[in-house]
Formats: C-alpha cells, structure tokens, sequence
C-alpha cells in the first residue's frame, strides 16, 4: 500500500501538472495560423506571407508559425526529400500545437510545395514523385478535426474536378491525386488557388502565373477563411 506521503505526493504531482496544463491552455490564441512557403524561398512564409498577415491582421490575437522544413528543389531527389521532410514537419508541428491547444482553431496556408507537404499530410498518398506511397494521412482525423480552413496556392497536386479548386486553371497539376481526390473529410474546408498558365499546378509553362498568387487571391481567401472561422 501506498504511505500517505507517497498519496501527497502523488496527489501534489497531479494538482500541479493540472494547473500547468490549464496554464499552458490559458496562453492559447483563439486562431492559429501555420504557413507553408514555397521552393526555395527563404524560412519563413514566402509567398504565403501575404495571407498570413492578412489573416493576423482581421483577426487581432491570431498567432502563426511557419512549417519548419527545407522547402528545398534543383532535381527530383532533394525535392523528394525535402516534401518528405515537409510533410513529417506539417504532421509534427500541427500535432505538437493540437495537443497543447484544444480550444484553438487552425488555419493552414500552403503555397506550391508547402500546398503539396499540408495535402499529403492531411489527404494521405500515393505521391511517387516524392516517394511517399502509403494512402493513410499522417495527420490523424482527430488531431484535423481542429483545423477549420485550409488554403492551397499553386499546388502540385490540384486535381480537376475538386469542389474547392478556384482559379482558371482547366488541366491537373504535375503530380494530381490519384486517391482521395476529394481530400475527405477536409473537402468543405478547402480553397486551393490556380490559373490557367500556371508551370506547376497545371500545364502551363509560365513561373510569373506560379508566382501571383498571393496578390491576385489574398484577398478572396481571407473572406473564405473569415467564412470559414464564423
């Protein structure tokens, strides 16, 4: 049997990781925003930036944080490592945040690969380009179930006939879904963003179209993601 010092103890140990946990929880923001930024841009949000701050901005209090990952290319093998990278970091940083957070809503903001790391991470594979061949999500349905808008800008797996695709864009990305095209159970979460012209999310050629995203849609995914956080 337990002493009743081991029963204080034990006890005091409980009462305090409670208050430390209600302490931590106190902290949390209302609205949380993770940005995903694109090849070969600087750590940080890239050219996600623009709809982070917008977000933060409509909504004081919002905090956000940026998917610390390589977002990194120049042939198939570092790009495939670095989306791999990237969708372990989505999974770990989203999760980590969920845990600590309950109350908090997330929003995601993913531009060209930081887009295909959060699609792979919440709709599962394949994804052979990047080696990732298992369909089962890396984000449990759980742990999703906080997150309450997703926007996609430029995403390499933009596939034609999704009811959240915006934009001009009439052909599929360089790498569609084959499975989940629907990304269940986000679909009615989603805005992913591409025009016509576009060299990565559709069969363009143009890096100028790749690249507008942020000024031409900020804007309209804000009134989404407001929609969306109501």
């Amino acid at each position: 049997m337990l002493s009743k010092l081991a029963v204080t103890l034990l006890a005091s140990g409980a009462i305090a990781a409670s208050a430390e946990t209600a302490e931590s929880q106190a902290r949390c923001p209302e609205i949380h925003v993770f940005g995903a930024r694109h090849t070969g841009a600087e750590p940080g949000y890239g050219l996600a930036q623009e709809l982070v701050d917008l977000i933060r901005k409509t909504h004081p209090g919002a905090t956000a944080e940026p998917i610390n990952y390589p977002a990194a290319g120049g042939s198939s093998e570092i790009f495939a490592s670095s989306a791999q990278a990237g969708v372990q970091a989505v999974t770990r940083q989203v999760t980590s945040f969920v845990n600590n957070c309950p109350d908090t809503k997330v929003v995601l903001v993913g531009y060209s690969q930081g887009a295909e790391i959060m699609d792979d991470a919440l709709c599962g594979g394949p994804d052979p380009t990047v080696n990732i061949h298992s369909t089962e999500p890396t984000i449990s349905k759980e742990i999703g179930s906080h997150v309450k808008a997703i926007v996609w800008m430029g995403n390499p797996r933009y596939t034609i006939g999704a009811p959240f695709n915006r934009g001009t864009a009439t052909a599929p990305g360089s790498r569609p879904r084959t499975e989940n095209p629907y990304c269940h159970p986000y679909t009615g979460i989603i805005q992913s963003y591409c025009d016509q012209g576009d060299k990565v999310c559709t069969d363009g050629d143009s890096w100028a179209v790749h690249g507008s995203y942020g000024d031409k849609y900020s804007h309209d995914a804000l009134k989404y993601v407001n929609w969306a956080l109501s």
